[in-house]
């Protein structure tokens, strides 16, 4: 049965409720302190096994300042929205005809003067009192046996930018999914229970990223099974 999706409204950061929109001295997004203190307790109830006291008190902290974070960065998701798809495909099919013509361009050079090419890329990269410990005839002969497959190199980036521009998603990414999949992926990490329904500890965290990011989150168990869903794929 297909999932219905669900809607998420922007919603007025109301004074002393959410303070994250609001800078703090350092400019931090935090949660207010009844929405932390719920974390703190669902992370202790939730964990998967046994810790003393002390060491659950800071993890839970850490945990709730990593959620925080995460809500930052579904602020700055939602700001940087993929451009229209035809401007999207057209940017990776000029991409790919660049790569054409650079492939191109480098196929008239002999395989000594790519040498020589990169030996100086090198010598740019790491600088020339580093680059002199090694005597430059040794780099030019390694870098010959490099040059020969440039072209396959560049060949190969060409057909997979080609390929994009002919399957690249019209959604783009999706920054709600992204966001309950870093938390889902925080939740492996402090080995906590993950359970994908609506009144659970792992909906309750991702109400509060959203709350925190401006957003209401009607059905946080839309996007928990969406990626519940993908890393079962993965496993």
């Amino acid at each position: 049965m297909a999932m219905r999706k669900p809607t998420t409204e922007k919603r007025p950061v109301q004074a002393g409720r959410v303070q994250t929109l609001e800078a703090r001295a350092n400019n931090e997004l935090r949660f207010p302190s009844r929405v932390r203190s719920k974390i703190a307790q669902g992370f202790s109830e939730n964990l998967l096994s046994s810790v003393p006291h002390d060491e659950c008190a800071r993890d839970a902290e850490l945990f709730t300042t990593i959620l925080e974070g995460i809500a930052d960065g579904h602020i700055k998701l939602k700001a940087v929205g993929p451009d229209k798809h035809s401007i999207r495909v057209r940017r990776i099919k000029k991409f790919a005809t660049s790569l054409g013509k650079l492939q191109e361009s480098l196929s008239e050079i002999d395989n000594d003067a790519k040498a020589w090419l990169l030996y100086r890329l090198q010598v740019s990269i790491e600088g020339e009192t580093v680059a002199q410990n090694v005597s430059p005839f040794a780099r030019i002969e390694f870098a010959k046996t490099r040059a020969a497959a440039t072209n396959m190199v560049l060949a190969e980036f060409r057909k997979a930018a080609n390929a994009t521009a002919r399957t690249l998603p019209k959604n783009g990414f999706r920054a709600n999914f992204l966001t309950a999949r870093s938390l889902e992926l925080q939740f492996r990490h402090f080995g906590l229970k993950f359970v994908e329904h609506r009144s659970g500890f792992a909906a309750l965290c991702l109400k509060a990223i959203f709350e925190a990011a401006g957003d209401r989150l009607e059905s946080p168990d839309y996007y928990l099974r969406g990626v519940q869903q993908k890393s079962r794929q993965v496993l």
